[in-house]
């Protein structure tokens, strides 16, 4: 069976712990920031992943959004109930977001 606290990433195979994962993803959004969203980039059980991951691109890279549908059945508030890691959306946000499906 597979080591579920490892991530396998294309290229030099090598397996990336959490820390290593969250600080190459970080990387990649800093390092391009045409990146805007990243969606369910750790196992469902690795919140100290999200944790790290969320925490370098609030300072780094906070245009990223990291979004964690898979926890729950993408049941938000499930989600909101179990975990700390999602917050409220500031009023600009739930405005950037109602433009956006109001345009499409």
């Amino acid at each position: 069976m597979a080591d579920v606290s490892k991530y396998d990433i294309e290229g030099p195979k090598i397996l990336f712990d959490t820390a290593m994962l969250a600080d190459w993803l970080a990387k990649i959004c800093v390092d391009h920031p045409l990146v805007t969203y990243i969606e369910d980039p750790f196992s469902i059980n690795d919140i100290a992943g999200y944790q790290k991951l969320i925490e370098i691109c609030k300072e780094k890279a906070p245009h990223v959004k990291i979004a964690v549908k898979a926890w729950f059945g993408s049941d938000l508030d499930l989600i909101k109930e179990h975990t700390a890691l999602i917050q409220e959306a500031s009023d600009d946000e739930e405005e950037e977001d109602e433009e956006a499906v109001s345009e499409e």
